[in-house]
């Protein structure tokens, strides 16, 4: 990153940020920022960029190299919304590389369908590299066309209740079975005798 011919505003002495204007970046792009001024890092601005290209153009960018926090909402009614975030375009990525993402809220929404066009779009998609865990005191899983359940390798189902199961139709197919005995047998309503 190098500095062409910016002008700024402020005293390097005693004022606590700058505002600069001018050629800032590599590729000649024209900017805004406003830059603190003491202990001065290049890392650290909040930087409007005019004509970095066609498809970037207006840019807004914030380069904060310690903790970037956002609070609103305090007098907002919990009706409204605090925050928002709307790409009229384009996608919007998270990443967090060396850390976690959290989500904690009184409810928790995931949809999608929004503005459908195409058959393979209004998907969620859900990959864990080692595990994905789902706990809750009531758990439904709601299909309206078919549900499936795959595994590559071993699948089991556990009970400590009552499992039921109902269809109109029920078909099953394996290549082996194996079966062991109840832990305690059934009593018989009456005694099978040899003719």
């Amino acid at each position: 990153m190098a500095n062409y011919h910016s002008e700024y505003g402020g005293n390097d002495a005693t004022a606590d940020v700058i505002i600069e204007k001018g050629k800032y970046w590599d590729d000649q792009t024209t900017f805004f920022a406003y830059k603190h001024s003491s202990g001065y890092d290049p890392e650290h601005y909040m930087s409007f960029d005019v004509n970095r290209g066609p498809e970037s153009s207006g840019w807004t960018l914030f380069s904060s190299p310690g903790t970037f926090a956002v609070k609103a909402g305090k007098k907002t009614p919990e009706t409204s919304s605090g925050i928002f975030m709307i790409a009229e375009n384009g996608d919007i990525s998270i990443t967090c590389e060396n850390g976690s993402i959290r989500l904690l809220a009184r409810d928790i929404h995931i949809q999608s369908g929004f503005n459908v066009r195409k058959v393979n779009e209004g998907n969620v998609h859900i990959k864990g590299g080692q595990k994905v865990s789902i706990s809750a005191p009531n758990i439904e899983i709601e299909s309206g066309k078919m549900m499936r359940l795959a595994s590559s390798g071993n699948y089991a189902l556990q009970v400590s209740g009552l499992a039921e199961m109902s269809a109109a139709m029920s078909k099953s197919f394996c290549s082996s079975s194996q079966g062991g005995p109840l832990k305690k047998a059934l009593p018989f309503k009456r005694k099978l005798t040899a003719k």
